[in-house]
């Protein structure tokens, strides 16, 4: 036969023997037996290269073996190639390697897969989900224009007005980045309210938009108008000096019977109590103070809060940021530099 016959004949069998190799070496094995005698062996293959190792050079190793699953046969074993090492594990973590051993098998056999996220990673995993999903239902909603980001504080300004949006059935009473909620149960049911689609973005019209921005400016000017409007009160030095005593029985005048009075009253009698003390100090300064005109601030406008609406179609707060007031409010502009440069001129 040619080699060519040769190797036409044995490639399938080679083929399998190969994989049957394979499946020795890293195969799972389908009894728990088998699974222990296999394990068995091959620690103890590797003990004897670590104390030949150690023997050798002087390194120090420890080797930690568990099962992983319960039907298994394998016990907690441990290796170390002197004393030093438990004496270490016993004065860095305050326990033996054995111990550590056994509470290894009970994390292996728990079924916990993978690495175990305590709440505040949880939590932070959900946050940004919702970010995402946020993020991807107003991209949605905005169609060909980019919304670079959404923003929550002063939303009209940012995304009412320059793309026509806004919220529709908030789920919390405050509208804000689900980052600042703490709660598991806050997060989650905004979660659920975005992935149904019960809280979602709406676009306005152009008749929707134009009717919700006059009714902003017309609520502006009625609250400039109140903010600017004093009210009226009169100060107590020009009130009458008997409007506080009340009219005492004995001077209400007699009424005829068609209920005007009889005789008149006479003012112009005096008290029989004689004149009145002068008012003290404390008194007069009171009754000569002006009174200070009050106005009247709005708490925040009706038509901001429309572009966020609760599940029940009730307003939902929206936080507004106000703009940082200039350095030089309220000073003049230009005159200091005017005179610096006549002065410039005049030495020219």
């Amino acid at each position: 036969m040619t080699r060519e016959e040769r190797i036409v004949i044995t490639d399938n069998a080679l083929a399998q023997m190969e994989k049957g190799r394979e499946n020795r070496f890293i195969g799972n094995h389908n009894t728990p037996l088998s699974s222990f005698h296999n394990a068995w062996t091959t620690l103890e293959s590797i003990q004897l290269e670590l104390q030949r190792l150690n023997a050798r050079t002087g390194t120090e190793a420890v080797l930690i073996a568990t099962r992983s699953d319960i039907a298994h046969y394998l016990k907690p074993d441990v290796f170390q190639t002197s004393d030093r090492i438990n004496e270490f594990f016993v004065m860095s973590v305050k326990q033996p390697v054995g111990d550590l051993a056994v509470r290894m098998e009970a994390y292996m056999l728990s079924g916990v897969q993978g690495l175990v996220h305590n709440h505040q990673q949880h939590l932070q995993a959900k946050k940004t989900e919702v970010v995402n999903l946020i993020k991807s239902k107003l991209q949605e909603c905005a169609g060909r224009h980019n919304v670079p980001r959404m923003v929550y504080v002063n939303f009209h300004e940012h995304i009412t007005h320059p793309y026509q949006i806004v919220v529709k059935n908030w789920p919390l009473p405050k509208f804000c980045s689900p980052s600042s909620h703490n709660s598991m149960a806050e997060v989650e049911l905004l979660l659920n309210a975005w992935t149904s689609n019960t809280t979602h973005f709406h676009k306005f019209s152009d008749a929707e938009y134009n009717k919700w921005e006059n009714s902003g400016f017309e609520e502006a000017m009625a609250v400039t108008t109140m903010t600017s409007r004093p009210t009226q009160s009169t100060p107590p030095s020009q009130a009458p000096d008997n409007a506080a005593d009340p009219p005492t029985p004995t001077e209400s005048p007699d009424l005829s019977p068609e209920g005007h009075p009889s005789t008149p009253p006479n003012n112009s009698d005096p008290s029989p109590e004689g004149p009145s003390e002068p008012a003290s100090g404390d008194e007069q300064s009171a009754h000569s103070a002006p009174v200070q005109p009050q106005s009247i601030t709005p708490f925040t406008t009706n038509f901001i809060n429309n572009t966020v609406t609760g599940s029940n179609g009730q307003m939902v707060f929206v936080a507004q940021k106000k703009q940082k007031e200039r350095s030089d409010k309220g000073k003049p502009w230009g005159k200091k530099k005017k005179a610096r440069t006549d002065e410039n001129t005049n030495t020219r």
